[in-house]
């Protein structure tokens, strides 16, 4: 297991460039405010003041923020005392300008006046406002204006200083790293907590393991996905200097077709080698790679790519949202739909939903319908998984043997990738004896490829090998004792890597 390394500032400022935010940041700071003032003057339109408030907003936090970059100050505390100075400082010749245009009298009286006067004059000048004008917004409603127009100022030009401090920084180059776009890896059902215990067990190689986004399409029904979105950090000159942020993303086809994406993150500035940084990026950026998912079935192109037909998007939430038995209820009469399109997408809506339900013997005659209309190795393999739940093992198998051939034929997914799916459906029917010669061939794989590098595996289609370990023992448990089990895992030592070898005496002792 290795550590998770991420980046910290060092706190540090660097005083030879404070000049910057005395000679430029309050002369810009002030021309902004002063344009900003003089639009607010001219009692510009409702639906205008509010944009012309954000272009403010962006303008003072751009500026500052881009100021302190130029004065490479990494201390958060630092950032943060500067841009609410710079803010207060904005705020103040914002109300100076807009007084001055009532008279010079009353700008001199707000210039000269304490904070808890100032904000004693603004209330006083709500209320006279409110009483020579009844349209106007009441002394109330007016202070909660300017209150949130001064926090949205605040909270923006707060939040892009602060995160500047936070940004690596190379105290060798003393320089800012460069962000370089990575890429997105489909993450499947992966939650987002197993991400760090695959990276402080196989680092960067994990991360290899998982398909590229940009080569996986979505099915209609797969509605919902979640990817991880990859930032690279570097600095070229400074070996120490290579980051990575990681940021969980999910996403939601909706009924039009359209994706909506939330992003979290789960690493930022994590630092790795300069090799692995390279290997990573390569990984990322071949465009010439071809990754086994993209051999997909032509004949299913056109049902991948269209949006779920407007009449099923009421099953199509229902499943969504949990509710397998109202799903299955709003498909189950487009089963035998005219339009080709609208009948295979309810019925595989009703094989999903009656699964859901464990329906087994239902679920199963819906999947052999799709199946007769799209004889796939996928639809296959529903048809051997779902057999397997209803407790037909060997119709099961039968059906497995029979995807296993279409996919040699038509190469849907890589062969392991068959195998461990059938393993899964095997398990959790409690089919552990028939789990042996699955596992078997898998094992067989890691002795034929020899390496364990996660990125090798991963260009056959073979779970990563810590994975095959740690998932195949629960399955050999209940018909092998420890002999056994001792015999079977130590027959490939001799064709691993150095690795591998070492993985298979970790595992063997804990047996």
């Amino acid at each position: 297991m290795q550590p998770l390394t991420t980046y910290t500032p060092s706190g540090r400022i660097n005083a030879a460039g404070l000049w910057r935010i005395a000679v430029y940041g309050v002369p810009l700071i002030a021309v902004f405010s002063w344009a900003y003032a003089n639009v607010l003057i001219l009692d510009p339109p409702a639906f205008f003041a509010p944009l012309a408030t954000l272009i403010f907003t962006a303008a003072c936090a751009v500026t500052i923020t881009t100021l302190l970059e130029k004065t490479h100050s990494r201390s958060p505390q630092f950032n943060i005392v500067v841009a609410v100075v710079l803010v207060l400082f904005a705020y103040w010749v914002r109300w100076l300008v807009f007084f001055r245009a009532m008279s010079v009298s009353t700008a001199t009286e707000f210039a000269l006046s304490d904070p808890l006067s100032a904000l004693k004059f603004l209330w006083d000048y709500g209320v006279a406002r409110a009483a020579a004008d009844p349209s106007e917004f009441s002394a109330f409603a007016s202070s909660l204006i300017w209150a949130l127009e001064f926090v949205v100022l605040g909270g923006l030009s707060i939040h892009l200083a602060r995160d500047q401090a936070l940004k690596p920084y190379s105290e060798t180059c003393k320089a800012w790293t460069i962000d370089e776009a990575g890429g997105e890896v489909f993450l499947g059902a992966t939650p987002p907590e197993d991400i760090r215990r695959w990276l402080e067990n196989d680092g960067v190689s994990s991360l290899m393991t998982m398909p590229r986004a940009d080569r996986l399409q979505a099915t209609p029904l797969a509605s919902t996905w979640s990817t991880l979105k990859i930032t690279g950090h570097k600095l070229e000159g400074d070996t120490s200097t290579f980051w990575l942020t990681l940021e969980h993303v999910s996403s939601l086809r909706t009924s039009e077709g359209k994706v909506k994406s939330f992003a979290e993150d789960i690493f930022k500035y994590w630092q790795i080698s300069p090799e692995d940084y390279a290997r990573l990026m390569a990984y990322l950026h071949d465009a010439e790679r071809t990754a086994p998912e993209e051999k997909a079935d032509d004949s299913s192109a056109s049902s991948m790519d269209r949006p779920t037909p407007e009449a099923l998007q009421p099953a199509l939430a229902a499943l969504q949202a949990g509710n397998s038995a109202t799903a299955l209820a709003l498909a189950d009469g487009y089963r035998t739909h005219p339009d080709t399109h609208v009948s295979m997408d309810a019925v595989n809506l009703c094989a999903l939903a009656l699964s859901e339900l464990k329906r087994w013997p239902e679920a199963y005659d819906a999947f052999l319908q799709l199946y007769e209309r799209l004889p796939t190795a996928q639809n296959a393999l529903q048809l051997a998984s779902t057999s397997v739940m209803a407790g037909q093992l060997v119709r099961g198998q039968a059906w497995y043997d029979r995807a296993e051939s279409i996919n040699t034929q038509t190469g849907e997914m890589p062969s392991p990738r068959l195998r461990t799916a059938f393993l899964s459906a095997l398990e959790q029917a409690g089919e552990f004896e028939a789990c042996e010669p699955l596992l078997a061939w898998l094992r067989d794989c890691y002795s034929t490829v020899s390496s364990t590098d996660s990125q090798i595996l991963w260009n056959y289609g073979l779970p990563f090998f810590s994975e095959f370990l740690r998932k195949s023992l629960p399955l050999l448990r209940p018909h092998l004792d420890d002999a056994q089990l001792h015999a079977w895992y130590a027959v490939i030592r001799p064709q691993l890597d150095t690795d591998g070898q070492r993985a298979i005496d970790e595992h063997l002792s804990s047996i």
